[in-house]
């Protein structure tokens, strides 16, 4: 046992630990939707930069492979700021944009980490909001390498910044709203729930990242 906890750590583990039991009710409504074959895609999707996405969708594909032993492929959308294989103590390539660059194969971008069970396509190197993607072929892919796990998490761009994310949310069961506790306005907010419902998205619900209630009903 202590030798697989060794070869198990990560550089996001301190952040996995602090989150963890925030993930139940996610698990749970998980494990159900598994079970009867109709929740196995889910996306989690912030408001904006910096929410958290990136790491809630992390902490959770972890819990998935390390709490219920569930085969789960973790799929990085989100070019500009990629932070996935700093977390799973990976290179950054090769990745997404690798892959749409025509320098490697899906098949050679999706990697194993040191999960068990716990399979990644990062984002790949960073690209800046000038590079252009064919979306067409970004769909393509994530439905191609949604096929290799039986969970998928899913991290896609911020929607206010990126309003054509949306379309990349259409390959997913449901999606997780990710809003950052004393950073997210209620504008914004508002504004990211009205795209996912004007869209006709199905919204498994809404994380308030960093909430603190000391800080917030002190």
């Amino acid at each position: 046992m202590a030798r697989r906890a060794q070869l198990d750590t990560l550089p996001i583990d301190a952040v996995y630990g602090q989150v963890h039991e925030s993930l139940g009710e996610i698990l749970a409504a998980l494990s159900r939707g598994e079970r009867a074959g109709s929740l196995r895609r889910v996306a989690f999707v912030g408001s904006e930069h910096g929410a958290g996405a990136t790491t809630l969708a992390t902490c959770t594909a972890l819990a998935l492979a390390r709490d219920l032993g569930e085969p789960t492929l973790l799929f990085e959308g989100n070019w500009t700021t990629p932070a996935m294989a700093g977390y799973l103590g990976l290179p950054p390539a090769p990745g997404l944009t690798t892959v749409l660059e025509g320098e490697a194969t899906l098949e050679e971008a999706v990697r194993d980490t040191r999960v068990a069970g716990l399979r990644v396509l990062t984002a790949g190197g960073r690209r800046d909001d000038a590079w252009e993607a064919d979306r067409g072929e970004v769909r393509r892919l994530m439905q191609e390498a949604f096929g290799q796990g039986s969970s998928v998490i899913a991290d896609i761009p911020p929607l206010l910044s990126h309003p054509e994310a949306l379309r990349m949310l259409e390959d997913v069961d449901t999606t997780v709203l990710v809003l950052r506790a004393g950073s997210t306005s209620k504008a914004q907010a508002a504004a990211a729930t009205r795209m996912l419902e004007g869209a006709g998205l199905p919204v498994l619900g809404t994380m308030l990242n960093r909430f603190r209630a000391d800080r917030f009903f002190a």
